[in-house]
């Protein structure tokens, strides 16, 4: 029998997560979005189960999986309202755009019967899991400093992003809480949680938008670990790359190649490619929701640690305003 899914948002990522979650076999889907046109286009596209304009009108079922695909202001209210029903949900990242509503959605999640999550959908890359494999068997002794160096033609993967939730900080939109947040919460699994955030951040390329398009950010927990992040949205060049260097040697991921390198000295050692289309781990990351629906594992990344990446985001925003290394834990 498959799975009742209902994908909340008909944009690119709610788009998505519909033809990822009926890639899995294991689901019937609809999709709930007001705009017409997009609504129509999906309909269009793919076996959708059913079609809802209007959220307030969408007949909630216990056991029914939501996913949360709106922007992130919306997450909030619409992921209570399924958990309250009874729903297993899966929410989209950032999980909220402050600390506080995070905060009251893992308390709504807590005290929800159903399964839930946050998609940081790094998680479920192959490639990602080997890394934290190999991490926590010891490979390289304990991780001292990360340096990661990412950058991507952001018009190129996204034409409309001037025209979507993008174009305002309000709305999720800018590099930190739209891009970055993935690097951070992929860190904060491997690592743990920092204690402080320092932030720089401008606007300096992209046209027809205002928000930051380039970011350095630091996070420490002082005498444990250094993690230094960069990311702009406009070199040609789409690459990601971690380097964890630990007391014994470094770990580098290298996501444009899909390997995973190994240097003790003055050699790297290569492993075989985890191959992955842009789909891959979306339908992994489907997989894996509808396996912990089912009680077979724990969803990769809970509505907690989600609050946890909240936190850090909303305390690189405050550096950048203030200028000042924020404490974000004790």
């Amino acid at each position: 029998m498959k799975h009742d899914v209902l994908v909340v948002g008909a944009g690119s990522i709610g788009e998505r997560h519909t033809r990822c979650f009926l890639q899995t076999g294991r689901a019937a889907v609809a999709v709930c979005e007001p705009r017409a046109d997009r609504l129509a286009a999906l309909a269009a596209a793919y076996p959708l189960a059913a079609t809802y304009s209007c959220w307030e009108q969408v007949p909630f079922s216990a056991g029914q999986v939501v996913v949360v695909a709106t922007p992130a202001p919306l997450h909030e209210p619409m992921a209570t309202r399924a958990l309250a029903a009874g729903c297993h949900v899966l929410v989209e990242k950032p999980l909220t755009l402050d600390v506080a509503a995070a905060e009251r959605l893992q308390a709504a999640a807590e005290r929800a019967p159903g399964v839930s999550g946050t998609a940081y959908v790094y998680r479920s890359l192959a490639l990602v899991a080997a890394l934290k494999a190999r991490l926590e068997a010891g490979e390289i002794g304990p991780v001292r400093h990360v340096l990661g160096v990412m950058g991507q033609e952001f018009p190129r993967y996204r034409p409309a992003y001037a025209e979507v939730y993008y174009r305002d900080q309000a709305t999720g939109g800018g590099a930190i809480q739209d891009a970055l947040t993935h690097s951070v919460n992929l860190v904060q699994w491997c690592l743990g949680l920092e204690t402080h955030v320092c932030c720089q951040a401008d606007h300096l390329v992209l046209p027809w938008v205002t928000v930051e398009d380039t970011v350095a950010l630091t996070l420490r927990r002082s005498g444990v670990f250094l993690v230094s992040l960069t990311l702009n949205q406009f070199q040609k060049n789409n690459d990601l790359q971690l380097d964890f260097a630990g007391e014994r040697g470094t770990l580098r991921l290298d996501l444009r190649t899909q390997r995973l390198g190994l240097n003790r000295g003055e050699e790297w050692e290569w492993s075989d490619p985890y191959p992955a289309e842009r789909d891959t781990p979306f339908i992994r990351q489907a997989h894996h929701f509808l396996d912990a629906v089912e009680g077979q594992r724990a969803f990769a990344c809970s509505i907690a640690e989600g609050v946890e990446t909240v936190r850090t985001i909303t305390a690189a925003l405050e550096s950048w305003r203030t200028g000042r290394v924020v404490e974000v834990r004790p």
